[in-house]
């Protein structure tokens, strides 16, 4: 979770800064990735840090630039990690499952077992096989 973070840190502030030296366009955009991959892989043998890195910084380099300044979605996805990781580490994963367990079928699905018979009419029966049944003139 942290090498996540971290690489959605870097991406962001990446593309950030380069975007404010070439701008933003197509080719800004496969240049920021390519910077972007090859820095990640760089920083960490593990490809999904690369991926984490690229995604963000593709949506900075492909969105409007805030109003708060260039590195105002650094610092947003610096504030929004911290929160996931507090979250992550407050909430338990594995819940106890006592509450499952305690659980049982009501009295109704208990009771009555018998197979339910099912009719079908002959409006639902298929053309072909009511064609069947007709007499031959």
């Amino acid at each position: 979770m942290l090498e996540s973070l971290l690489g959605i840190l870097l991406g962001i502030a990446l593309a950030d800064v380069l975007a404010l030296w070439l701008g933003t366009g197509l080719w800004q955009l496969v240049v920021v990735l390519l910077v972007v991959f090859v820095v990640g892989r760089a920083l960490s043998p593990n490809p999904a840090f690369a991926v984490a890195a690229a995604v963000p910084s593709a949506l900075v380099m492909l969105l409007p630039p805030p109003e708060g300044g260039p590195f105002e979605r650094s610092l947003d996805g610096l504030v929004g990690g911290v929160v996931a990781l507090l979250v992550t580490a407050l909430v338990p994963r594995d819940p106890p499952n006592r509450f499952v367990l305690s659980i049982r079928p009501s009295r109704a699905l208990q009771t009555d077992t018998r197979p339910v018979r099912v009719r079908r009419s002959r409006r639902s029966d298929p053309p072909y096989r009511r064609a069947r049944r007709r007499p031959s003139p």
